[in-house]
């Protein structure tokens, strides 16, 4: 058989330091080989939990020097880093990027998106602008890490982990060249991979630095869920984009490159498994279809070659394959995370569930947030709704990508086509991971490789899809008690519940009043030696909805609150059954009690408003702007709000408007317009529904740019119920 060697390759944007390997010409393994593993609730081995997700706070501090700034470019400046603008997300960004190296030796890979920042302060003294934040932000710990370095991952809760950063994370490479930085091949270090290779403590480096803390809150749960096979084949037709970049930086694409030869297999195994070539595409790839169990499959594949071919074109192609498919895989380089087309709102289709796989090192920490926070709108703020990522946590190795990209959409394939389960095969992402873990494991100790890859899957805790319980999509809340008046009911006669038996236990509240319920809320506690056994529902009305199924694994015990909506319009009169089955033998428990409340607003009253007619000047370029104060005298829940703008101004664009409540700021208007005329305007907002009108409404305006000028002619409230 013919032999066939080459470097083995990191796709971190440079070579590995291995030696030459060797490997047979490309064999694809039958499907089945790539299928998740049979169910078997005892099969809890380590690759189906190589790593888990903590919850921590980052604080630091941002230092810009403003000398040799303009009085209007410090200006600038300090208007453009106002809490919640894009350039303050965007350098904050920059900033912990810094973090990563000494955050990785502590076995922690923080995720690189400065999305989450909850709080920020803007002071300025002589020649000097600094910015203090705190950031929520999430990070992977690898159990395997933490083994061999001899850490209990219970220990890490509320641990604090002290990094030196840069005061300016800005064009660094420009600044200071080489001196603060260790580990870059000659001639590859540049302002945007300065972060990768920072080494703060380098002899020489003098730097100005600012200390930072990260502080671990919480190890996040696991939840066992799926992809949402029904969006996907809701028009009985699945489109998959697969990108595959070359390993290699050469001018030309070398035929024994890596990603060619990944490129290649991939192409196989498709044939192998009956799909055919449909069409060239424009500009580039290649279209391959097959048609199983009713479902329509397309697979555009574009190869390294393609990628070469269109140079400085690529944006333009990924962005087009994210507008046009459910699922779109990258193989290749991380770039150091600047895969900047990720971070285009426009790229993204509206109202589509999609799952995206960067095969690339690291790209939990380089782009999870990223997507996340361009799929997100006003009722998905986290942006999960709509979007499932599959990432790795280590460096990638290019002659993985080919199995790894086969093994995941030969899962994702066969749950679509099954409706999420085959006899005892259940494509869960749980499963589906598991099985991407075990080809890297199963690779890195037969090629005696420096590590492998920890593939997991971000943004599916909110997953509602079971294929046993189609009813669960109707899709449960996950939000603060809502003001007004409830109703309370609890049951506190324990049962037990039966051992592998599909009847269950029930449980029964009985409500006699009558009220157009706006939030149903439950706490269920039960006492379980296996909680992933168990099918939670709530009956009511002729209506079921499943509020928990089969997750949770080997957790003991469950004392979980539940708001599902599936109830809506039913009427609170009658009863209220609560069903929990154990489906598996062996482990055994009994339902403690629940409670049920059902909140509802009191009767509607007439709308009121609340006028100023203000006639005020806005200053022109002043960070301070304009402030005009509405003083509400009266205690009324909010059940709508309209907010009325009358601005005279001569350029929209230097424009932004902000209305603040109770601690709360929602901004109405952000620099939009360009050259038009006037603002008059209004706007229904969301934002401070069930809150209680009372107190002081202020409206901020300011201009952000020279020459041009307006007033504030007036502007009102109007509450709603």
């Amino acid at each position: 058989m013919k032999r066939l060697a080459w470097t083995v390759v990191l796709a971190c944007g440079f070579l590995a330091a291995c030696s030459q390997g060797e490997q047979d010409e490309i064999v694809i393994p039958p499907e089945e080989q790539d299928l998740v593993a049979s169910y078997d609730k005892e099969d809890t081995g380590y690759l189906s939990d190589q790593a888990s997700e903590m919850e921590g706070v980052f604080e630091s501090e941002l230092r810009l020097s403003t000398a040799g700034l303009s009085e209007t470019e410090r200006q600038q400046l300090v208007i453009g880093l106002q809490a919640g603008s894009w350039k303050l997300r965007s350098l904050v960004g920059e900033h912990i990027k810094f973090a990563k190296n000494k955050l990785n030796t502590e076995k922690l890979h923080m995720n690189l998106s400065a999305q989450d920042i909850e709080e920020s302060e803007l002071t300025e003294e002589a020649g000097l602008v600094r910015v203090s934040y705190r950031l929520r932000i999430e990070t992977i710990v690898s159990f395997e890490e933490l083994r061999d370095a001899g850490i209990d991952p219970g220990s890490l809760t509320n641990k604090q982990f002290e990094v030196v950063l840069p005061a300016d994370p800005r064009e660094i490479f420009s600044r200071v060249g080489e001196a603060c930085a260790e580990g870059y091949d000659s001639g590859s270090l540049a302002d945007y991979n300065y972060f990768y290779y920072f080494k703060a403590d380098k002899p020489g480096c003098d730097l100005p630095s600012v200390q930072a803390t990260f502080t671990l809150h919480s190890l996040l749960p696991r939840k066992t869920t799926y992809p949402e096979y029904d969006r996907l084949i809701a028009d009985s037709k699945l489109t998959t984009a697969v990108f595959f970049g070359a390993a290699g930086h050469e001018e030309e694409v070398s035929s024994w490159d890596e990603g060619v030869r990944e490129h290649r297999e991939f192409i196989r195994a498709l044939e192998e498994r009956g799909f055919r070539k449909l069409q060239d595409l424009e500009p580039k790839g290649v279209r391959y279809t097959r048609s199983r169990s009713g479902l329509d499959e397309q697979v555009d594949v574009i190869s390294p070659t393609d990628l070469h071919a269109l140079q400085h074109d690529t944006d333009g192609l990924f962005k087009q394959a994210l507008l046009d498919h459910e699922i779109v895989i990258y193989n290749g380089h991380s770039f150091y995370g600047s895969l900047d087309v990720l971070m285009d709102k426009d790229a993204y289709p509206p109202d589509t569930y999609q799952i995206l796989f960067m095969n690339s090192c690291w790209s939990y920490e380089y782009y999870t947030k990223e997507v996340f926070s361009h799929k997100a709108s006003a009722d998905d703020p986290e942006g999960w709704a709509l979007a499932d990522v599959v990432n790795n946590t280590e460096p990638a190795w290019f002659l993985n990508m080919g199995e790894e990209t086969r093994i995941l959409m030969t899962n994702i394939w066969a749950g679509a086509e099954s409706g999420g389960q085959d006899g005892s095969r259940q494509f869960t992402w749980d499963a589906i991971v598991e099985a991407m873990n075990r080809h890297a494991l199963d690779r890195y100790e037969s090629w005696n490789l420096e590590s492998h890859e920890i593939y997991g899957v971000s943004g599916v805790r909110t997953n509602c899809y079971d294929p046993d319980h189609p009813d669960a999509c109707m899709g449960q809340q996950d939000e603060e008690p809502r003001s007004g008046e409830s109703i309370t009911r609890e049951n506190t006669d324990a049962a037990e519940i039966p051992d592998e038996d599909q009847a269950g236990v029930r449980s029964t509240i009985s409500v006699d009043e009558q009220v157009d319920f706006n939030q149903v809320e439950l706490r269920v506690q039960i006492e379980h030696s296996w909680v992933g056994d168990l099918v939670i529902e709530l009956e009511h009305a002729g209506r079921t909805v499943t509020l928990q199924s089969r997750q949770g694994g080997s957790d003991q015990n469950l004392d979980a609150v539940f708001q599902p909506i599936g109830f809506a319009g039913t009427g609170s009169a009658g009863d209220w059954t609560l069903v929990v089955r154990d489906l598996a033998a062996r482990d055994t428990g009994r339902l403690v009690s629940w409670s049920l409340t059902l909140r509802y607003q009191p009767e509607a009253s007439d709308p009121q408003s609340y006028t100023d007619e203000a006639n005020a000047e806005i200053p022109d370029a002043d960070p301070e702007g304009l402030s005009r104060s509405i003083e509400v005298d009266a205690d009324r829940l909010i059940g709508s709000l309209e907010v009325e703008i009358d601005i005279s101004h001569s350029y929209l664009g230097d424009l932004l408007v902000e209305l603040e409540h109770d601690g709360k700021k929602v901004c109405l208007h952000d620099h939009q317009g360009g050259s038009g005329d006037d603002l008059v305007q209004t706007y229904p907002i969301e934002d401070f529904d069930g809150d209680n009108a009372r107190g002081t409404w202020t409206l901020h305006v300011i201009d952000s740019a020279q020459m041009d000028s307006g007033q504030l002619n007036r502007w009102a409230l109007t509450f709603g119920s």
